[in-house]
């Protein structure tokens, strides 16, 4: 007997890992339909990678965002970062979903219209 196949997914990118970015990773977790990208722009350390909460993250420049959803096309991004508005600019600019919010309670709300 085969296994049942997963349904469709949507891939989350966190801008930022700082303690905010930590505590949506934790609740974007929670839901079975959104599956966290393992890139972030900013992790708040020297290091290039980071592991919060089982999950891996590496550093990327804003320049590799066409990479990042050619391998992740059904991408929303969580723009949790304080004053850099550029980031955001370059979402937009290529018209992918953007959330701007440093409110972790209710990431899961705001993202439940992209969920599939």
């Amino acid at each position: 007997m085969s296994e049942p196949k997963a349904g469709p997914v949507l891939y989350v990118l966190i801008t930022s890992i700082d303690e905010v970015g930590k505590k949506m990773v934790e609740a974007l977790l929670k839901e079975p339909r959104i599956k966290i990208v393992p890139y972030t722009f900013d992790n708040h350390r020297s290091a290039p990678e980071i592991v919060v909460a089982g999950e891996f993250f590496q550093t990327a420049r804003i320049d590799q965002i066409g990479l990042i959803t050619t391998e992740f096309p059904e991408l929303v991004i969580v723009d949790n970062l304080k004053e850099d508005f550029a980031v955001s600019l370059a979402f937009v600019k290529r018209r992918i979903p953007c959330i701007r919010t440093r409110n972790p309670n209710c990431i899961l709300d705001q993202i439940h219209s992209y969920l599939p």
